[in-house]
């Protein structure tokens, strides 16, 4: 009769491995995390910026780029829905999407 030799790890060094696995994981992820990171501060950054500068005056925003608007000028977004038209355009928004909303459970009742 052969007895089969079966060779085990102990048990103590399979966390070590298993740690080491993962630390080598996380560092080979860093570059891809860090780019990730701050392509994300920068598109928060810029974001931050044209909502800033919405409340802005045109000589403001071009003489203090990077300043907060000395009187924040609300009146903007007024002048921008009348002047685009924008009532129109949220009007054929609500007509499409409840149209669009109805048919559906229509369907899928």
């Amino acid at each position: 009769m052969t007895a089969s030799a079966t060779v085990s790890t102990p048990a103590s060094t399979r966390p070590r491995r298993m740690n080491r696995d993962r630390w080598k994981r996380l560092l080979k992820q860093l570059p891809a995390y860090l780019i990730l990171g701050l392509w994300a501060l920068f598109t928060i950054f810029v974001i931050g910026w044209v909502v800033v500068s919405s409340f802005k005056t045109n000589a403001e925003i071009f003489r203090d780029v990077f300043k907060l608007p000395a009187e924040w000028q609300w009146t903007n977004y007024a002048k921008a829905w009348q002047a685009a038209n924008f009532a129109v355009y949220f009007q054929n928004s609500v007509i499409v999407t409840t149209v669009s909303v109805i048919f559906l459970l229509a369907i899928s009742a």
